[in-house]
């Protein structure tokens, strides 16, 4: 399975394909909030790097990639418009030319790192994901359904990927074992073969806001301050990950 032809696929579907609205290219440009889309850049490069520091996959960030993707349509729409007229153009719009392409390639590669990052976990805890909803389907309410964190593509994604490889170890293997022997996420014996990921991992964090009730750490007590590096498991910090006070550095 090409992995670079899977986030293309997924870039493509989260495009809105309907462009008919779209002004004048140099009247779009001008009118963005350079201040805004810098601070929805910084954010994905956060959220990039917790994807990448996180044992577990975090949740998709819907609402930022959707602003990025609307960037990138507009500024697509706005280098097709300008290049097309390109023996026209004095050489301060093809330097802006320039530049808007720059920017427009720097915003596809963190788009695709980050897309890359949680596609690579999604191939390797796939079973554990599906599982997930499942045990809570059955009434484990203790189990979080684990899809719920991933975008309408990236399920799409998983669910052919599982089912390629359970047509690949089918035909490799699995069908010449017994029938006892042939569940992928079979569990019996106390041994599970599920990979899952190790929510014991330690992580360095960042407070972003003091969190007023310590955190017991083997026989100790520790209370985040803001501003301060630490180093905790992150079974520890996942619920403060999620809500805001802390980032993973």
């Amino acid at each position: 399975m090409n992995d670079t032809t899977d986030i293309d696929d997924i870039i493509n579907n989260l495009r809105d394909d309907d462009i008919s609205n779209l002004h004048s290219g140099i009247e779009i440009q001008s009118s963005l909030d350079d201040s805004f889309q810098q601070t929805d850049l910084t954010d994905l490069k956060k959220a990039w790097l917790a994807e990448r520091m996180s044992p577990d996959i975090l949740a998709f960030q819907t609402s930022l990639i959707d602003r990025l993707m609307d960037r990138i349509r507009i500024q697509a729409a706005y280098i097709e418009e300008n290049s097309m007229a390109d023996f026209h153009n004095s050489g301060d719009i093809k330097m802006k030319l320039l530049i808007v392409e720059s920017e427009l390639e720097r915003i596809k590669f963190l788009v695709r790192g980050y897309l890359r990052t949680r596609l690579s976990k999604i191939d390797k805890y796939t079973i554990y994901i599906i599982q997930s909803g499942e045990n809570q389907q059955e009434g484990n309410a203790d189990q979080f359904d684990l899809r719920l964190l991933l975008s309408p593509q990236e399920i799409q994604y998983m669910e052919r990927h599982h089912r390629i490889l359970l047509n690949l170890y089918n035909t490799q293997f699995l069908s010449a074992l017994p029938a006892q022997l042939q569940r992928l996420d079979d569990s019996s014996g106390g041994i599970s073969m599920v990979e899952e990921p190790d929510l014991d991992k330690p992580v360095f964090i960042r407070v972003l806001e003091t969190v007023e009730r310590p955190i017991r750490v083997g026989l100790d007590e520790i209370t985040l301050e803001k501003g301060n590096i630490y180093v905790l498991r992150y079974s520890a910090i996942s619920k403060y990950l999620i809500g805001g006070e802390v980032e993973l550095i």
